[in-house]
Formats: structure tokens, sequence, C-alpha cells
């Protein structure tokens, strides 16, 4: 017990990062009275600072005394000899406020220590306050935090939660610590918080879905994981930003690319392309996943897409042309009108329907407009036509090889 206790706190000593202050000789002149109150949101008590040394250290200080910039974190009321701190954050987060205050005494040459739950927040205000040895400084963290994702992963996790989700500033440092952290088991385990993160920042969410959808297909994973943080993920825009890697993924993985049909189905500006929907509706995919391609995701998808499929199956089953439009038409029933229905049907080779097909189009009242009706006894004969053709063909073939083979006969 003790053994561990002691172990804990040498870890915790070892996550701390402790950095040495830049500023070990900026002091506050006392004998030149150019202090000002420094109001934090959640900080009852007024502190006083000296526009000086925060000057020298912090070129966001400097240009607002000056009078040259605003800043986006600070209001100075000159009048009122007052610096008022703006981000809401402070408010709630009382890590960010000690954060905010280690970084102020750092101004004043004292050093300054961070918690592996400290860092995201130390990062993100260093960077707000533009300390004039933040990019030496940043490195130093962001190292830091790497290191520390590499040993833990769990704590990895919780960086990048922060990073991704509170901090604006650290979305860069987000995506490196999604690379180490992020794994199939993360995610299944912190599941509402991944998918949280992944919905807030779209360049950690392409590489979670990345990783995750390359461990499902090692593994064979039949959880569903991948389905669902693709459609937490995916926007229409992050597809078409992206069509080579998606038709890739979807190549590999069908379920997600139905979902990447879904996500550009939303868009009506935007449809998927034709590539993009015969990469997931082939003849192959449709027969293994029928239940989820067919009845979940087209029936959903708008009609264009069914006029860009160029799989469907010869005969007359549930996968031909026929079958998968008129499963279509009976979905969305009480919302087609009778033009568009016919429409729909239309697009099918009616001269090839047998006797039910015709019986299930005169049922949807298909053959109460004479123009469907024409429509129909013309691809009839034309099919005829072509059959007769075909049978001519096919019979003209068949006299030539027996002619052939009674020729070779006789020269033997």
């Amino acid at each position: 017990m003790l053994a561990t206790k002691k172990q804990t706190i040498s870890e915790m000593c070892a996550e701390t990062l402790a950095i040495e202050t830049c500023y070990k000789g900026n002091t506050p002149n006392f004998e030149e009275d150019d202090s000002f109150a420094f109001i934090i949101p959640g900080v009852e008590k007024k502190m006083r600072f000296h526009r000086g040394v925060l000057s020298k250290a912090s070129t966001m200080f400097s240009s607002l005394f000056t009078g040259r910039n605003d800043s986006s974190v600070c209001r100075y009321r000159k009048d009122s000899e007052q610096v008022e701190w703006i981000p809401k954050i402070a408010q709630s987060d009382e890590t960010y406020r000690s954060v905010l205050q280690k970084w102020l005494s750092f101004c004043y040459g004292k050093d300054a220590s961070f918690t592996c739950e400290e860092l995201p927040a130390a990062l993100a205000v260093l960077v707000q306050l533009q300390l004039r040895c933040a990019d030496e400084v940043r490195t130093k963290i962001e190292a830091h935090m790497k290191e520390i994702a590499e040993k833990n992963k769990e704590k990895g996790c919780a960086m990048l939660a922060d990073c991704a989700t509170v901090y604006d500033e650290c979305r860069s440092i987000a995506v490196e610590l999604a690379e180490i952290v992020v794994c199939l088991d993360i995610v299944k385990k912190n599941k509402e918080k991944m998918f949280e993160v992944a919905k807030k920042n779209a360049d950690v969410g392409g590489v979670m879905l990345r990783k995750v959808l390359n461990e499902c297909n090692e593994k064979e994973d039949k959880s569903m994981i991948d389905v669902e943080l693709a459609e937490a993920v995916l926007t229409c825009e992050i597809v078409n930003k992206n069509k080579a890697a998606m038709i890739e993924i979807a190549k590999k993985n069908v379920k997600v690319g139905a979902v990447m049909l879904m996500k550009c189905a939303q868009d009506k500006a935007s449809l998927a392309d034709a590539e993009f929907v015969n990469t997931v509706m082939t003849m192959e995919n449709m027969k293994k996943y029928k239940g989820v391609l067919v009845d979940k995701y087209l029936m959903n998808l708008p009609v264009e897409y069914l006029d860009m499929m160029q799989h469907f199956s010869e005969g007359h089953d549930d996968l031909s042309e026929f079958s998968i439009r008129l499963k279509y038409v009976k979905f969305h029933e009480r919302v087609l009108s009778e033009e568009q229905k016919r429409t729909i049907m239309g697009h099918c080779n009616l001269g090839k329907l047998n006797n039910e097909e015709l019986r299930e189009l005169y049922r949807l009242g298909m053959f109460n407009d004479f123009s469907f009706v024409e429509q129909c006894h013309e691809e009839t004969i034309k099919e005829r036509d072509a059959d007769r053709v075909r049978i001519a063909n096919l019979e003209e073939k068949s006299r030539m090889d027996r002619e052939k083979k009674e020729m070779e006969k006789k020269c033997l």
C-alpha cells in the first residue's frame, strides 16, 4: 500500500512540468506608481499589477497599454486604471483561473509549474497572453503533453478532450495528441467523450475516424462503433473535401460508405456523384448488406441516387432495378405525386417485366395515365424485336457451328 502511494506521488511529480521564468529581472519600480487593478471573472479579490512589468513580458499588454491594438482577451479602462479579463471561461473554470494567475506571476520573475490536468489551460493562456518567450515555452509544454500521452493513454485522452473542445488555442496539439492516443479500445471506453471531441474538432475527428476504421477492418470488429463514429463525425463538406480518401474508405467499409452517402444527401446542393454511389452500391455489397444498404440507407436517399446507380440484378429478384424502384415508390408513397411515381418507375426496362411485375404497376395506378401505357407498349415491342434478333443470331450461330463440324468430319 505504501509502495503504491509512493509510486503515485512519483508519477504525479514526473507529470508536473516546471518552467523556469524568462523574466528574472522583471521587477516593478516601486518609486513609479504605474499599477492597475486586474479584474478576473470568478476572482473576488482585485489584484494589482504594473503596466511596465507586464508590457516587458507580453506583446499583448504592451499593445494594450499604448493603445496600438485592442485585445480579444483584455479590456483596458484607462480612466479607472483597471484591466478586465474577457474570456468567460474564467468565471466557471477554477483550473483556468489558477493557470492565469501563475502566468502573471511568471511575468514577475516567479517560476511556474503545471500539473497534467493544467497543461491544456496553461497552453491556451500562454497563447492568449502573447508572452515574448511563448514559442520556446509552448514547445516545452507540447512536448511534455505528448510524452505523458505516450505513457498514459487515459490521461492523454483527458488532455485531448480539453484541447479539442475547450481551448481553441490548442487545436493543433489536439491533432498530434489524437495520433498518439486514439485507438479502438480508447474510443469504446470513452465513447461519449470521444464522439464529442470528434464533433467539435473536424481535424481530430478525421484522425479518429481513420484510426478506428483501420482497427475495425484489421480486427473484423462487429460492434458498429465505426458506423456510429462516422455518423457523429462526417459532414458533406468533409466527404467532398477528401473525396479520394473517402472513396477508399468506402471500398473497405461499405456501411461507413453508406453513411457518407446519407451525409451528402442532407445537403441537396452537394449530392454525392455517380462514382461514389457505385463504389458503395455494388451488386456484391447489396447482396451482403441488403438490410443496411437497401432497406435502411437507399430508401432514405433522394431519388437522384437511384438514377446514378448502375448495379442491379438481371433477373426478377428483389435486387432488380424494378424491385428496388418499386420498393422506393412504396416507401415514399404518401409524399410522391402520381407523376413522380411514374417517372421513377419509367426508368426501368418496362419491356422486360413479367406478369406479376405488371400487376404491381397496375395496383399502383400506373396505367391510369395513357402515356405510361404507351411507354410500356413501345418498350415491349422494342424488347420483342430485340429478342427476335437475338434468337435469330443464336440460330445462325448454331447453324454455322453445325456446318463447321460437318466440314471437319468430311476432312477426316
